[in-house]
């Protein structure tokens, strides 16, 4: 969906237009028991 708004991003991060923006978003679980996560509230 980047796509869309490739442009803006490239502008807003200084990515020169020779370079494509690429997105991985990990859909698994891991193997193996890692306990609880713990996250710093963002603000």
């Amino acid at each position: 969906m980047h796509q869309v708004f490739e442009d803006e991003l490239d502008e807003h991060f200084q990515i020169p237009k020779e370079f494509g923006v690429v997105v991985t978003i990990p859909v698994e679980f891991p193997l193996g028991y890692f306990g609880e996560v713990s996250r710093i509230p963002a603000e």
